[in-house]
């Protein structure tokens, strides 16, 4: 039996209860539990233990064992009461807590362990009504909490977490109760801001939140009326005296203030982000909206606008565009989705900082937005882990909690729930369920709705520029925190002072675009009522119109039924122009060319503005406005006035191109409403869409029900075509295979038909190898080339597409051409924002325009996946095109990675999500597991390329990544691929016959001109266009000057002579020189062209052109075979605005190093990592590794760390804050004592694994062993 133990106390009491407490803590709920025998070992123990300390603290813990697991089995059989035995042992147990401090003996336990058990015991008695009787008054309680504090933080949360429990238990209702809590909170607000900070500080910061949070919650409401001071003890003395003055009011109103001020010692300090996030996410919740004016509200504003400006990523991100309109969320999956997964050690999960960061600065702002938080609950299973409640639980229960003060009917014994002791008793068990709550939110929820400031609130101009300077970063783009962050900058802006400024119109503009007719005319008219001075800009804004605009579109029907709510409107949007008007400006007329210098020294910033308008439609030639630009260069006022200006001019450009975007497109209706036809190796043009029945008469459309396909026999909704006179039907997809045609969806692209065309053709085939194989290796081309894989399906309807295999011929007898059709033909631009930009260069914020490019192209996503690049507007692909040479390198990877393949990626991701219904037999990968396509590869350089040659050509989706394993290696996913990349170019690199010899012997990143080699520079062009879309790097940097022929079908002549006088310059010299001959001087060197005639000085030139032609031939056929590995990927259009000079860069991701000094310091390497799992902030261990590693390390080391840690020995674009998620550093045990344990590492994940060496000497050999071994051997470890 589980309760057999020594109950006469055979053994000394000591140990007869500790078996005793090891038995109750692997009992089970549900065994049977002998009560009287039990309790009468605990009485008996504790007669016999006089002072001995110890045997008191096993009581105690073995009472708190019993309360949690047994407390229903206490209550006499029958009755309500308890028995003696166990009357008189809880007795003696309080007693301790009564008399508190005692004088007992410790040898085996200590002090600090008795009040811990005894506030535990206090905390569970309390919560069961059996022994509620015999559980010390609050104010004992209380007074033995005071005199526990020793000053530890351990103990301290201790005591915090048992008053916590007191405010749920509804025990405190005097006012000195109220006063001693508040107290107790106070004193530790206190601790917070002096001790060091540290984990048991994290600790103690969690407990005194969820200590204020639960006051507000449940005690705020129930404070007396008239509040009677109490008469205290000296200990109520001592204790008041210890924790500070008394107050006046038991209020918790300055709480908020003192996390304010611990918010930004936190700040200021070096901790760790974690730190920083618990610390903002804790202010957030505990803040309540007030006014800006207070002392302590514009200092946070201060310190929470700078730590904005340091969380704002160093460029802008793109996200999906194709976000619903649901309330915005601060993490971006559904929390704790799965029910089953178990929560092992319940630590907090806290919103992102910037999150919690946005919330704080609103409520320092005084707004009051729709924001709600997502509270963790969970509940203990018999097996003692935790699972998270369902969503609705969560709502249910966070919404008793914070109306526990108000309401009680939630906390009646009948409810589910009992919040009071935390417990939930659905229980089919013996006990209830224990339940965990987190107080501060895991997230946080914005509803979308605006607010404007009461018209006693004035944000200071200062105040107000600040906070938009923090919140631009945050407010361009589709992404939860922008819709957020755009609220608070609105909000911010109506507080000040009206004016015209362009940021200020800018924001109205965006607010009448994107906002509901009403929402816009409520702002409008609290705006108008509080200051007749906002007219103006709304009128500048083009708020009235929007007001009073219908759509052309709009039917009578609707004009009918929004008549009165235009009406209704019409009010506020007359009122605006009344109020507001002013004549109209007519466009600058530019002054004569002679009198703009001396009109632009004087001219405003809005006359400025109006000056770079006017050049787009004026009749100055670019030669004139450069040599103007030249003379005002040289006044530096003017300079900087015109580069200031040319600045936001393209910022408004980008507004107003984005701004009638702002109502997405609903892409479930895309998909079920659009699909085309396309038409693979078709009969000619006078055969299409004529089909006869078997006796040969014409078949027609027809519509009816009753009828199946004589083919297939299925029927069909959308009718068949038919020949009634012979009752013959034939439905739409047995028509489309007769006419070799595929219904194709809007959603699929070419990749996707081809795929499913290959399907056909093998169901309808042989079965032979051979036919397999060239099946496998067919592409679909036009007669402009092969086609991209990322081609969408719209673009392909008018198109004739032909199927076959590279090299050879179709069914239709036409050829595949080995080019890549929809080449870029870039057209030479020259504007004047362009010259502009050229003569005055970019500011320093220039990456304002980067986040108003990122909002414009996402505006345009639905397009942009429909159309892909067509999809982009003239206008805004010049304007982009402008600013690239301005953009970061790594804003136009990720600029080029959304328009290749990753708005396509979140439209997929999305419809997934919706559960849409796609039309037509082809269709984009919208149902997908999420898995990778893998692939076994062979570390043997042939077999690796011809297995790679195979598995690009099936044109992988781009849905999901592709990965690659070695084969007879274990390791799999990220690291293994990355790995194959690095592998491949280097190995590509040290194939010389690949490459040109320059006359000197050296190698050049370009092809050879003496043969071609089809698969190697297929596969290079796959390798680098898959690695691109799948953010993996690459180490293939081709000179500049190859890319014309790359992205080019054609190449010019002029093109052609500068790369041949690149590449052969000795060779370039001697034709120069013979096309300078006379006559004489051929005919003397004895020159004769192919055909044996003696050239002339009319006929070399021609001849020189034809053997520059002949040179390049076969340099352009491996750069064409580059090209089309590309084109199984995405389509290379999608770079059309990156110069040949950053376009290695942008495809391959790393960065252009020099060849001198270490590739990254401590301090970037520092700020890289984020230790965990035996490693905290400062450990010795870490710090003495990144000492190393950063300081230390050669240049080849780091370059071997690197590849041992990611795969790659490159850094990637923005070095090691490229990598895209931070180096986790874990302690691994070392074996044995002579420390000869390697570090390791998964790189999939940049886990680095190290041992905790004694010795500095000791760690780097261990590491350097581990870096030049371990680099290339993938085992599971």
């Amino acid at each position: 039996m589980l309760f057999e133990f020594d109950c006469e106390l055979k053994k000394p009491p000591y140990e007869n209860l500790s078996d005793l407490c090891t038995i109750l803590v692997i009992a089970e709920e549900r065994n049977s539990f002998p009560v009287q025998r039990v309790f009468a070992a605990i009485n008996t123990a504790l007669r016999k233990a006089g002072e001995d300390g110890n045997v008191v603290v096993l009581a105690v813990r073995a009472l708190a064992l019993i309360l949690d697991k047994f407390s229903r089995k206490l209550s006499l059989p029958g009755e309500a009461g308890i028995s003696k035995e166990v009357e008189e042992c809880f007795k003696t147990v309080f007693s301790f807590v009564k008399d508190y401090p005692i004088r007992l003996q410790y040898t085996k336990t200590t002090e600090n362990e008795l009040k811990e058990e005894l506030l535990t015991c206090l905390s569970m008695a309390g919560n069961c009504e059996a022994v509620a009787a015999v559980v010390p008054s609050t104010e004992e309680q209380l007074k033995f909490c005071f005199s526990a504090l020793d000053g530890s933080k351990w103990t301290a949360c201790k005591v915090l977490h048992h008053c916590t429990g007191l405010m749920r238990s509804g025990v405190v209702q005097n006012a000195g109760d109220h006063e001693l809590l508040v107290q107790l909170l106070q004193l530790h607000l206190g601790f917070l801001s002096q001790l060091p900070i540290d984990y048991e500080w994290e600790e103690l910061l969690r407990t005194v939140v969820e200590g204020i949070i639960t006051y507000r919650a449940w005690c705020v409401s129930q404070l007396p009326l008239r509040r009677k001071r109490a008469r205290a003890s000296a200990a109520y003395d001592n204790a008041a005296k210890t924790a500070g003055n008394s107050f006046e009011e038991a209020s918790l109103k300055n709480a908020t203030e003192a996390l304010l001020a611990i918010g930004e010692r936190v700040f200021s300090s070096a901790v760790s982000p974690s730190i920083i996030e618990l610390t903002i996410a804790c202010v957030a919740s505990v803040a309540e909206a007030s006014s800006p004016y207070s002392e302590a509200n514009e200092k946070a504003i201060g310190w929470v606008t700078r730590l904005l400006q340091q969380t704002a990523a160093p460029s802008a991100e793109y996200s999906s565009p194709f976000d619903d309109d649901s309330p915005s969320v601060a993490t971006g999956d559904r929390l704790w989705a799965d029910a089953s997964q178990s929560l092992p050690n319940l630590q907090w999960v806290v919103p992102p900082l910037t999150w919690s960061a946005l919330v704080l600065l609103s409520k320092l702002c005084g707004a009051v937005f729709g924001i709600r938080g997502d509270h963790m609950w969970a509940f203990r299973s018999v097996d003692g882990e935790y699972f998270p409640y369902r969503s609705d639980d969560r709502e249910q229960l966070t919404a008793m909690f914070f109306a526990a003060g108000k309401n009680k009917n939630g906390l009646e014994e009948r409810h589910r729930f009992d919040l009071r002791s935390m417990t939930d008793k659905r229980s089919f068990s013996s006990s209830p369920r224990r339940m965990h709550f987190q107080p501060v939110p895991s997230a946080f929820l914005f509803d979308g709705k605006l607010s404007v400031p009461p018209a006693s609130i004035h944000i200071k101009s200062e105040t107000s520029a600040l906070i938009q300077a923090a919140l631009l970063p945050f407010t361009l783009g589709h992404s939860k925190t922008a819709f957020l962050a755009r609220a608070i900058r609105l909000y911010v802006i109506c507080g000040r002072a009206p004016t015209t400024s362009e940021d200020v119109v800018v924001v109205f503009r965006s607010l009448s675009s994107e906002q509901k007719p009403h929402v816009v005319e409520e702002i409008s008219s609290a705006l108008l009522q509080r200051d007749k001075g906002w007219a103006p800009v709304l009128l500048e804004a083009g708020v009235a119109d929007a007001l009073t605009a219908l759509p052309a579109s709009t039917t009578a029907k609707q004009i009918a039924v929004n008549t009165s709510t235009t009406q209704n409107r019409l009010p506020v949007a007359e009122l605006i122009r009344s109020a507001g008007s002013s004549p109209k400006a007519a466009p600058m007329q530019l002054p004569p060319l002679a009198e703009l210098p001396a009109f632009l020294l004087h001219a405003s910033p809005s006359e400025l503005l109006a000056f770079i308008e006017a050049l787009e439609t004026s009749s100055l030639s670019m030669q004139e406005l450069e040599k103007l630009c030249a003379e005002l260069a040289m006044d530096s006022r003017v300079e900087f006035w015109m580069r200031d200006a040319a600045y936001n001019y393209m910022l408004r450009l980008l507004h107003n191109a984005g701004v009638g975007q702002r109502q997405k497109k609903d892409l479930r209706d895309v998909l079920f409403h659009n699909s085309y036809s396309v038409g693979i190796c078709t009969p000619a043009r006078g055969e299409k869409g004529r089909l006869f029945c078997p006796k040969g008469h014409l078949l027609c459309v027809h519509f009816s029900v009753n009828w199946s396909c004589n083919k297939c026999k299925k029927t069909s909704s959308f009718g068949s075509l038919a020949c009634r006179e012979c009752d013959y039907d034939i439905c739409m997809g047995c028509i489309n295979k007769k006419l070799s045609r595929v219904e194709v969806n809007v959603s699929a692209n070419a990749g996707d038909i081809l795929r499913y065309w290959r399907d056909c053709q093998t169901k309808k085939g042989s079965g032979e190898a051979s036919l397999q194989m060239e099946l496998k290796h067919s592409v679909l081309f036009t007669s402009k080339g092969v086609l991209p894989a990322t081609v969408p399906a719209s673009t392909l309807k008018e198109e004739e597409i032909h199927f076959a295999k590279i090299g050879t011929s179709c069914k239709c007898n036409i050829t595949v051409p080995l080019l890549t059709a929809n080449f870029m033909e870039r057209a030479v631009l020259d504007s004047p924002l362009q010259v502009l930009l050229r003569a005055f260069g970019a500011p320093p914020q220039w990456g304002d325009v980067e986040s108003a490019i990122v909002d414009v192209l996402e505006s345009f996503g639905g397009d942009i996946f429909e159309k892909g690049i067509l999809g982009i507007p003239a206008r805004v692909a010049q304007l982009l095109e402008v600013a690239s040479p301005y953009l970061s390198t790594s804003f136009k990877r990720d600029t080029a990675h959304f328009l290749a393949v990753g708005c396509c990626r979140f439209a997929l991701f999305h419809l997934q999500g919706l559960g849409a219904v796609s039309r037509g037999s082809v269709s984009g990968e919208i149902t997908s597991n999420g898995l990778p396509t893998k692939f076994t590869v062979s570390r043997e350089t042939k077999v690796m390329t011809r297995v790679l040659f195979d598995a690009f050509l099936q044109y992988p989706s781009i849905r999901n990544k592709v990965e690659f394993n070695f084969k007879g290696e274990e390791g799999t996913g990220e690291g293994p691929t990355q790995e194959l990349y690095t592998e491949l170019a280097q190995r590509y690199r040290d194939m010389t016959n690949l490459w040109h010899e320059r006359d000197d012997g050296t190698h050049e990143a370009f092809p050879t001109l003496r043969q071609v080699h089809a698969e190697e520079f297929f596969v290079l062009g796959a390798s680098c266009a898959r690695a691109f879309v799948d953010d993996y790097v690459i180490n293939m940097d081709l000179l500049p000057l190859a890319w014309p022929f790359i992205r080019s079908g054609s190449v010019s002549l002029e093109t052609k002579w500068a790369t041949l006088a690149e590449l052969e310059p000795t060779l370039v010299n001697t034709y120069t020189c013979m096309m300078r001959s006379t006559d004489a001087e051929l005919e003397e060197m004895g020159l004769e062209d192919e055909s044996g005639v003696v050239l002339t000085a009319a006929t070399v030139k021609a001849y020189v052109e034809r053997r520059v032609e002949e040179h390049l031939v076969h340099a352009t056929l491996n750069f064409r075979w580059f090209a089309l590995g590309i084109s199984t990927v995405f389509d290379l259009r999608a770079l059309w605005f990156v110069s040949d000079n950053d376009m290695s860069v942008v495809l391959s991701g790393v960065s252009r190093e020099g060849v001198e000094g270490r590739l990254f310091g401590e301090e970037a390497l520092r700020s890289a990592i984020v230790e965990a799992h035996g490693y905290s902030v400062g450990s010795r261990e870490v710090a003495m590794m990144v000492s190393l590693v950063g300081g230390e390390f050669t240049r080849e080391q780091q370059q071997f760390f690197l590849e041992f840690l990611t795969g790659s020995p490159r850094l990637p674009l923005n070095g090691l804050a490229g990598l895209g998620r931070k180096i986790t550093v874990v302690r691994k045990e070392l074996e044995g004592t002579s420390e000869q344990t390697l570090p390791s590492c998964n790189t999939c994940f940049l886990y680095f694994k190290l041992p905790p060496y004694t010795s500095r000497a000791i760690m780097k050999a261990r590491l350097l062993t581990a870096i030049t071994e371990g680099r290339k051997n993938f085992s599971l470890s």
